[in-house]
């Protein structure tokens, strides 16, 4: 349902939703899905999403989340926070976070500054397309250290055209770092591979600093 205030779905027996939201408004707005039988998640926003103020609701037996947002610039950091601290306990996870093609610093989507990532403990599979630029790098490696029971990990690097924009996942067998790709953690070669992969946490440090409104980093030299 559609009003003044925003979007409100409610169903007790929906197991599968698919919700493409494109706001028309000018002024934030709440989502909320009330669906507690809700199983499987496809949510997608046609524009930047900070004219979701939040969204939230009633979604306890979520396991399934497919998450896909572009057009992402500074105003909508928090919004990705909100939204990925709501469905923190889906055991399968597919993020595609796109930032506005004219953004001219990277922005940190999966981290909103002076907080800490979410804690995924039951996420088993975990599927990310976004630009891992020293941002989201961090942000991913600080999020793996929450997600204890992790099965399977992909990662894919989305090229983008901005200022310390390269991608920072470690080169792959294929001798690039456009991808980084663990099937099964339980093996020998892909546990070994991923532990590798978690090193690199402190090796490429960063901070945020505000100038104005805006967010700006420091960081170390960037890997060749």
């Amino acid at each position: 349902m559609k009003d003044s205030n925003g979007l409100s779905l409610y169903s007790k027996t929906l197991k599968k939703l698919k919700l493409i939201i494109s706001f028309s408004y000018r002024q934030p707005h709440d989502v909320v899905l009330s669906l507690p039988s809700l199983e499987s998640l496809h949510l997608e926003t046609q524009q930047n999403i900070q004219i979701m103020s939040r969204i939230h609701g009633d979604v306890p037996l979520l396991r399934k989340a497919v998450i896909n947002l572009y057009d992402l610039d500074w105003g909508d950091v928090s919004v990705v926070d909100g939204l990925l601290n709501w469905i923190s306990h889906v055991e399968e996870l597919r993020l595609h976070a796109k930032e506005r093609r004219h953004v001219k610093y990277p922005i940190p989507i999966l981290m909103e500054p002076e907080k800490d990532v979410p804690k995924l403990s039951n996420l088993k599979h975990l599927d990310v397309t976004l630009c891992f630029h020293n941002r989201n790098f961090e942000a991913i490696i600080r999020m793996l250290h929450n997600c204890p029971v992790l099965e399977s990990l992909k990662l894919f690097h989305e090229k983008r055209r901005m200022r310390d924009a390269g991608s920072k996942l470690p080169r792959n067998a294929d001798g690039n770092c456009r991808y980084a790709i663990f099937k099964n953690l339980h093996s020998e070669v892909d546990n070994k591979a991923f532990k590798k992969l978690m090193d690199y946490k402190d090796k490429y440090p960063f901070r945020y600093l505000r100038v104005g409104h805006t967010l700006r980093s420091r960081s170390t030299p960037s890997r060749v």
